[in-house]
């Protein structure tokens, strides 16, 4: 197998931004009085933004236009996305070694375009990527593996020559499901076990400076 095409997830793979989120949803429920369930975090973990607040208009009573919600909750994070998150370690470094060899490189992510792209353009990463997907605009979601089955042919690769790289048990199954090659980076706060992702991941990795000691398949 020949890697020729590689899917990134953006955050909590490319972008150390995990963090940023944690508690944004929390913060909102309990600002205007609403219940929050024990298990929020896990709730939402695979929904996008607007499928979040569709749960929490559906489920959760919230009273607020959809609207509302979400420029609120993107408020929470949006400056952070501009001025402060982080990559992870030696992202550029690895997307530089990539392009050089002729790999076509593209995000698919379940944030969404308007604060997530000032992320990727303040730390260099657009110039690297060929496309730019969220799952809002496919309208698909992860864990059935379509999503990066459209990216896949936006990029003319094959399931035999793309690689996708992911952090979240979920988002890596469906890769699978799909047929990808599928790498995971470990994030302490999307999957705090790692033995659940290193047994369906195909290759299970801290920092991308691992992915350049050893190459990928060529």
């Amino acid at each position: 197998m020949k890697i020729q095409n590689i899917i990134f997830d953006l955050d909590g793979t490319l972008l150390d931004s995990m963090p940023a989120w944690m508690g944004t949803g929390k913060e909102y429920l309990e600002k205007y009085g609403y219940p929050v369930p024990d298990d929020l975090q896990k709730r939402v973990q695979t929904m996008t933004l607007y499928q979040t607040v569709d749960y929490f208009r559906k489920e959760l009573g919230v009273a607020e236009s959809s609207e509302h919600i979400v420029s609120e909750i993107i408020s929470y994070v949006a400056e952070k996305y501009r001025s402060s998150i982080p990559t992870k370690g030696h992202v550029l470094e690895f997307l530089q070694t990539q392009k050089k060899k002729g790999v076509r490189m593209s995000i698919l992510t379940a944030s969404e375009s308007d604060y997530a792209r000032p992320a990727i353009e303040r730390l260099g990463i657009s110039p690297y990527m060929d496309r730019f997907v969220t799952c809002t605009e496919l309208g698909c979601f992860k864990g059935d593996g379509t999503p990066y089955l459209e990216v896949m042919r936006q990029m003319d690769g094959t399931v035999e020559n793309t690689l996708v790289i992911e952090d979240a048990l979920y988002a890596i199954r469906g890769a699978k499901k799909a047929g990808f090659l599928v790498y995971a980076i470990a994030d302490a706060i999307t999957e705090p076990k790692e033995a659940p992702v290193r047994a369906e991941a195909d290759l299970y990795f801290y920092d991308f400076q691992e992915l350049l000691d050893q190459n990928l398949p060529q």
